[in-house]
């Protein structure tokens, strides 16, 4: 890790891309939040990143990320499975009670989920 943003402690490129404006919203949910831990090179703080930038989109820029809005997160099929109760600690957890997401960006649980679910089965098929 040569670089890590002073602010919320995720790896970066270098400083320029720390501040640049693409990483500020993020970077201001998950500064509120615990540093993330390093193993080898490896962290489950990462596990949040790409649910929170899909938040992100729909509140910021709805046009795109209504692409995505019609994608199906098959809930009912991951729910209670080991990637949920992982989802729930890694995401759900960290952006809604740790960082904050809560009480200030009045995320939910249903978004947080949705936006895993989407992305996972996604990824899967």
């Amino acid at each position: 890790l040569e670089y890590v943003c002073t602010k919320c402690g995720y790896p970066m490129c270098d400083q320029e891309c720390a501040g640049d404006t693409a990483h500020q919203a993020e970077c201001e949910i998950l500064s509120r939040g615990e540093k993330p831990v390093f193993e080898n090179g490896e962290t489950e703080a990462y596990h949040c990143i790409l649910p929170l930038r899909m938040i992100l989109l729909a509140r910021n820029d709805p046009d795109r990320f209504s692409l995505a809005d019609h994608l199906m997160d098959h809930e009912d099929e991951r729910k209670g499975g080991e990637d949920w109760n992982t989802t729930e600690r890694t995401v759900v957890q960290n952006l809604l009670d740790k960082c904050g997401g809560r009480k200030f960006e009045k995320m939910t649980e249903f978004e947080v989920q949705k936006a895993v679910g989407v992305l996972e089965e996604s990824s899967r098929r």
